[in-house]
């Protein structure tokens, strides 16, 4: 059971919330639409929970009796409506649920004004990640008022202050002299109506609850440290180009017209000033993705060396000496590991398959000091069907294996199990992804939904390379010795980890640096602080892009 935006009644005495109670199986891994229940629940007795609504969240009073809340009332994935409802709670169940809302545009987290007025976040035509999008496709805030049929809005409230940005959870405040306010949420990320922020040229420090963790934040994605960890490279949010910070300062030193780009990486070998990158489209696994190579990135070279031939490969990682390098990819069907030459790619020879099997090994990395690759997989239950709301089926676990010996194969961690049944051991549908070796090898750090969800994801901005609004940094620490010594059986599904971020939104592809922000040893560091100053790309539409998330590194000060 878990308990959503807890909502108090005017005369102090009711509670409503958004729960999972009642839900069968709890929550099952969805990304917008959790399907709670709302219950009211009598603050003078706690245990007393009404349930009044099913299939519904975000509840907010009206009056004592009359509860506002949304519900998605179109299930297919990809195609869902929102609409804004009330009840008469004194009914419970028998109340019927009234729409406020019309039925041809999307209406989410109600803020309650009156007992017959509401204030709404809606989205009133659809739009896809990457397109385009005008007034009607951005989340802005109006106010309906409830009468017989669902109708056009009492006030736009947002569109003529900024029609080309979204607007989050309205809420209402009251002023000393009882008049009422509506307030809203917005991600403000430049005064400059025409610009908008990619990368930030300062980088932010975070406090963090882990003493010997050290938390800052980067304006981009997908960062990694060069082996020597003096030079931070990431890719900017719009994936367009890879930025590097060293003692040079912070740049931008490769920039794509089309395509995308992603998952940069050094190579391990520091003798090799080599970068690599992924170029093509994301997530489109039916279209070619290329590994390709860049000399001295941090000199501004532009030109490129792509490695594969075809096929879409991606999530590139080399071995120690910087020779060999280990990726994934679809070329023989499933998304397999495969080696091959690190300076050269397959003009060297073809790459050499490591796992074979009809699943997804995918985020794979070699360990810095030895011949283990980390990699995640859904292997466990590769044949799942995918559940509603999930972009895939899920039941991805962190796996080890010999880049020499495919029978080595070390089951780290698992998807999780449903602990929602004492003594279950069936694996929940999770997802354990992006494992990245500690610079001593012996520590794991992984990006997993483990905690589930914190709040309602609906209410928070969607990002087009953030499939899931959700998601938390783990440590595992490694049993080195016996993976040395070939100990397999009992180096299998361990459970132990320990968390290191709690936050609603999704923290994903980690990296470890050597060094902490106070080190003078390196320059990136110089580049923290709490000037917000940036370097901005105009979107298209002139408008906010998707493209507004920021990214963690984390360092852990004892490595």
């Amino acid at each position: 059971q878990a308990d959503f935006s807890p909502a108090i009644s005017p005369n102090g005495r009711k509670l409503a919330v958004a729960s999972l109670q009642d839900k069968l199986g709890g929550w099952c891994g969805e990304i917008e639409d959790l399907q709670t229940n709302i219950f009211v629940i009598d603050l003078a007795d706690p245990s007393d929970r009404d349930l009044v609504v099913i299939d519904g969240g975000w509840p907010s009073w009206g009056s004592d009796n009359i509860l506002f809340f949304h519900h998605n009332i179109e299930k297919v994935e990809m195609k869902k409506r929102w609409g804004v409802f009330y009840i008469n709670v004194d009914e419970g169940l028998e109340s019927d649920m009234i729409r406020v809302t019309p039925e041809d545009i999307s209406a989410i987290t109600p803020a309650a004004i009156d007992a017959t007025t509401v204030a709404v976040a809606t989205i009133r035509k659809p739009s896809g990640f990457g397109e385009e999008r005008n007034d009607e496709q951005y989340r802005h805030i109006e106010v309906f008022a409830v009468s017989n049929e669902p109708n056009e809005p009492l006030q736009k409230v947002t569109q003529s202050i900024r029609p080309l940005a979204d607007h989050f959870n309205p809420f209402v405040i009251v002023d000393n002299g009882g008049q009422k306010h509506i307030g809203y949420h917005r991600c403000k990320v430049t005064d400059n109506v025409n610009e908008y922020t990619v990368v930030e040229t300062k980088f932010q420090k975070i406090k963090s609850d882990e003493p010997e963790v050290g938390v800052f934040r980067v304006s981009g994605v997908f960062p990694t440290f060069s082996p020597d960890g003096k030079k931070l490279a990431f890719v900017d949010n719009e994936f367009r180009g890879v930025w590097v910070a060293d003692e040079q300062g912070l740049r931008m030193v490769f920039e794509l017209e089309a395509d995308s780009v992603f998952s940069p990486v050094w190579n391990q070998n520091p003798a090799n000033d080599i970068l690599y990158i992924c170029k093509g489209p994301a997530f489109q696994q039916a279209k070619p993705l290329h590994i390709c190579l860049i000399h001295n990135p941090g000199k501004g070279n532009n030109r490129r060396q792509q490695l594969t031939r075809s096929s879409n490969n991606a999530f590139p990682s080399t071995n120690r000496e910087g020779t060999r390098l280990v990726f994934r990819s679809n070329r023989d069907g499933p998304k397999n590991l495969y080696i091959m030459d690190a300076l050269r790619g397959e003009a060297a020879g073809d790459a050499v398959r490591l796992t074979n099997g009809d699943w997804t090994d995918t985020h794979c990395q070699w360990s810095p000091n030895n011949n283990w690759i980390v990699f995640a997989s859904n292997r466990s239950n590769p044949k799942v069907e995918k559940k509603k709301d999930l972009p895939d089926p899920g039941f991805f676990g962190v796996y080890l294996i010999n880049a020499y010996n495919p029978d080595s194969l070390v089951k780290v961690m698992d998807s999780g199990f449903d602990l929602t049944i004492p003594g279950n051991v069936e694996l929940f549908p999770g997802h354990v992804n992006h494992p990245y070796f500690s610079p001593d090898g012996k520590t794991l750090v992984v990006a997993a939904d483990l905690a589930a969800v914190s709040c309602e994801p609906i209410s928070l901005p969607l990002f087009s390379h953030s499939v899931r609004p959700y998601g938390d940094i783990f440590l595992i620490e490694l049993d080195t010795d016996k993976l040395e010594n070939n100990d397999f059986e009992e180096k299998r599904d361990m459970i132990k980890f320990k968390r290191l971020t709690h936050s609603r939104y999704e923290n994903s592809t980690a990296v470890w640096t050597m060094y902490s922000t106070d080190n003078t040893q390196v320059n990136w560091n110089n580049y923290i602080g709490t000037d917000p100053s940036a370097i901005s790309f105009v979107d298209p539409s002139k408008g906010e892009s998707f493209l507004v998330t920021g990214h963690l590194c984390i360092g852990r000060r004892c490595c």
